[in-house]
C-alpha cells in the first residue's frame, strides 16, 4: 500500500501537530502527586497529570500542581492520565 499525498495532506500543517499527538492515557490506578509530596509532604494526592515541570524535571501531579508547575500537554510536554473503569 502506497502513501497518497491526500492521505499525507496533514504533515503539512505542522502548526497544528499537537492536535494530531496523544495527550490523554488511559491507567488502571492513578499514581501519587510527586510535587505535592515534595514541596508540601502530603502522601497520597492522586495525580491527574505526568508532564515537564517548570524546574525542568518530569513529575506525576495533580491539577492544583499541574497549573502552577506543568509546562502543558503534548508531545515533550506532558499528558493528562484518564482513569480505566472496569466493570469487575
Amino acid at each position: 500500500m502506497t502513501d497518497t499525498d491526500e492521505d499525507l495532506e496533514w504533515l503539512d500543517d505542522l502548526e497544528n501537530l499537537d492536535s494530531y499527538l496523544l495527550t490523554e492515557v488511559i491507567v488502571n490506578k492513578l499514581p501519587q502527586c510527586d510535587t505535592c509530596f515534595a514541596y508540601k509532604r502530603l502522601v497520597g494526592i492522586p495525580a491527574a497529570y505526568d508532564g515537564k515541570t517548570k524546574k525542568g524535571p518530569w513529575a506525576y501531579m495533580c491539577q492544583e500542581c499541574f497549573e502552577i508547575y506543568g509546562v502543558g500537554l503534548g508531545l515533550g510536554k506532558g499528558h493528562r492520565f484518564v482513569r480505566w473503569n472496569s466493570e469487575e
